[in-house]
């Protein structure tokens, strides 16, 4: 992805790193941790099983707390959405990890909000 800089040249857009990605993916939260009145964004809750970025393309995959969960299509999207929106990516890719099982202690503890 390129950006116009002042004076009409296009600049490149370096690609996000890792941190990047897993901090923005801070921003979705469990739709079921939400329903109960505790929210819990997804890399709290363990739900990141991997992330890769390559050049303009960022792939996730997730692992879901329950292998029938009926959230899956809306997560899958909003995370897509998050990640279109961080500089220099132009496609995201996001896919379910079904052969690993989330379990409790696949959770983290939050980072403190600057």
């Amino acid at each position: 992805m390129s950006a116009p800089s002042p004076a009409g040249v296009v600049a490149a857009v370096a690609p996000p790193t890792v941190a990047d990605v897993r901090r923005e993916l801070r921003r979705v939260v469990d739709p079921c941790s939400l329903a109960i009145g505790s929210p819990v964004d997804i890399e709290a809750l363990g739900l990141v099983e991997d992330i890769a970025v390559d050049g303009a393309t960022v792939r996730v995959s997730l692992v879901l707390t329950d292998t029938s969960c009926v959230f899956w299509q809306g997560i899958r999207r909003h995370v897509a959405d998050v990640l279109l929106g961080l500089p220099g990516v132009e496609c995201a890719d996001v896919s379910l990890c079904p052969d690993v099982l989330w379990t409790p202690d696949r959770r983290r503890e939050p980072e403190p909000v600057r």
